[in-house]
Order: C-alpha cells, then sequence, then structure tokens
C-alpha cells in the first residue's frame, strides 16, 4: 500500500505557496501530506470514480431496455431460440434478436426452453 501511495505522492515533493502580507512583505508557506493525509486523498479518488461509474453506469443500463412487441409465441417440441428469433425478425441479426428476448423473458444463459413456455418477443426495430 505505502508504494502504491509514494507512487502517487512522493514523499519527498513539497508544495509551497506564496502568501503576499503586503508592503513587499513575502511568506513562504509549506504543505506536506501525511502518510495519513496520503491514504485519505487516495481513497477520496477511489470513492469519486466508483460513484461516478455507478451514476453513468445505471444510465446506460437504463437505456438498454428491449420492448416487447406484445407477440406472443408458444415453444413447440423440437424449436429453438434460435428459429424462434429468424423467424420473428428474419430482417434483423439473430444472435442480437436472441439476446432481446432472452433478457426480455429472464432466461437462462444454458439456452434450454422446455416445451410450451410462452415468450413475449421484442418489438421490431
Amino acid at each position: 500500500m505505502n508504494d502504491l501511495l509514494n507512487l502517487i505522492f512522493p514523499e519527498g515533493v513539497n508544495m509551497s505557496t506564496s502568501i503576499d502580507l503586503g508592503a513587499g512583505r513575502v511568506e513562504h508557506a509549506h504543505l506536506r501530506l501525511t502518510a495519513r493525509g496520503r491514504v485519505v486523498v487516495a481513497l477520496f479518488a477511489v470513492a469519486l470514480i466508483a460513484t461516478i461509474s455507478l451514476v453513468f453506469g445505471s444510465a446506460v443500463a437504463a437505456t438498454d431496455q428491449v420492448e416487447p412487441s406484445g407477440v406472443i409465441v408458444t415453444v413447440q417440441p423440437g424449436q429453438t431460440l434460435w428459429q424462434i428469433a429468424a423467424t420473428h425478425r428474419p430482417e434483423a441479426d439473430v444472435r442480437q434478436t436472441v439476446s432481446e428476448i432472452t433478457r426480455l423473458n429472464s432466461l437462462p444463459s444454458d439456452g434450454k426452453l422446455a416445451i410450451g413456455t410462452e415468450l413475449m418477443l421484442p418489438a421490431a426495430k
């Protein structure tokens, strides 16, 4: 941890500020971060980045919603999700349609469908 902090905030670095006291007098004030101060600044930076990621990440996720078309199909014996997607939207990328059907119906990632399952299909784009 100290190696990382020393990389971000080298110990020998002093930041100085000049303060004009008037009448030509200038005083130099030195600012030095302690090890605890460097930890606090580093943790604050990590918290800020995490907060920004959550805010903008959830905004992106919210715009990635799939709208149902109102069409519901019942899975027939031998029918696959790929076949259903290709039949419903033959002009679209079948992989994208399969992904949308999976998200819309909260299907497991293994792709297995039970006969008689009713699936909502996504709206045409």
